[in-house]
């Protein structure tokens, strides 16, 4: 079996997936410092006192200002990162994190599908121009019937290059790009990957307007139902 749950980190996002006793987890941010004691507190509650992967979609700090915390609080094996923000401050201090913690680095420039008893985890590398913005890694976690779909924070062009280069199977839970931006979970990754759930990570009254309205009309219009952090707080799907 598996559990996956969206961490109730504000306006940002924290993914932590268990499939037969390892802990993967996708993204670490929200509000500065904060979200990684979170994150390390809902792990060791559930004792889990080490990740076998931490995958950073981007390094924007919205989802990965929580990684230094994490890492000084649980033992991460090995970080997954992409080749993108070279010059980003918050990418150097992450790595140096790593690198003291003893987590491996692992940079994503093409696919990777790592197995996993009962299911497997496939990381995408990014698709499009280096320096195009919201660029990153997408997840797909599949674990026997159940499979959950990560795209961090994609816009809806990259997600038809996603499209045209993956056979994306049909998703049970598709967390929203972009906490529901009104330029992602485009109306073609909808009838693609046709979710059950969409998960929906972002802050209560936050100043984006996340997640928009024709956003969440799309989502409906696909059937699927809608979990929302900034109204539900943290929610967990156990398969």
């Amino acid at each position: 079996g598996f559990t996956f749950t969206a961490l109730d980190v504000g306006q940002g996002q924290c993914l932590v997936y268990t499939a037969d006793g390892e802990t993967s987890m996708v993204d670490c941010g929200g509000v500065q410092n904060e979200s990684g004691e979170l994150a390390a507190r809902y792990l060791t509650a559930n004792g889990v006192f080490s990740v076998e992967r931490l995958i950073l979609t981007h390094l924007d700090a919205d989802h990965c200002n929580g990684v230094r915390q994490l890492l000084r609080r649980v033992q991460v094996d090995t970080l997954y990162i992409p080749e993108l923000s070279p010059s980003s401050r918050l990418r150097t201090q992450i790595l140096l994190a790593a690198a003291e913690a003893g987590t491996s680095i692992r940079y994503v420039t093409q696919d990777l599908v790592l197995p996993q008893e009962g299911g497997s985890l496939t990381i995408f590398a990014p698709t499009g121009e280096k320096d195009e913005e919201n660029a990153g890694l997408c997840v797909l976690a599949a674990c026997e019937k159940y499979d959950i779909l990560i795209t961090g924070d994609l816009t809806a062009q990259a997600e038809y290059r996603l499209l045209s280069l993956h056979t994306l199977p049909q998703a049970a839970v598709l967390v929203a790009g972009h906490h529901g931006a009104a330029t992602s979970t485009s109306g073609a990754l909808l009838r693609a990957v046709r979710p059950e759930a969409v998960f929906i990570s972002a802050g209560a009254d936050n100043r984006f307007g996340h997640p928009a309205a024709q956003t969440l009309a799309r989502i409906r219009q696909s059937g699927a139902a809608v979990y929302r952090t900034d109204l539900s707080g943290t929610i967990t799907i156990r398969g």
